[in-house]
């Protein structure tokens, strides 16, 4: 079957009625749109390779991610090495 360009014109109530329902669908979504936040633990110390690395890919995710996600700052092991 073919669009017809016309149907909307015809049927306004159908029209109304998938407006309406995208509607609902988009503020339901809402919701689901919020912040996520990711904690990180790592038995690394900050001053480590692998803490630093730990603390640059943070900062790299909340910036690719235009502050959607961000990760905590990362729990650094309290022992260093």
């Amino acid at each position: 079957m073919l669009f017809d360009p016309l149907l909307p014109m015809r049927c306004p109530a159908q029209g109304i009625r998938a407006i309406l329902v995208l509607l609902a669908l988009v503020l339901s979504a809402a919701p689901a749109m919020a912040q996520v936040n990711w904690r990180m633990t790592t038995e690394y110390p900050q001053n480590n390779i692998s803490g630093i690395g730990l603390t640059s890919f943070a900062d790299r995710v909340a910036a690719r991610t235009n502050g959607f996600v961000t990760v905590a700052s990362p729990s650094y092991s309290s022992e260093g090495a």
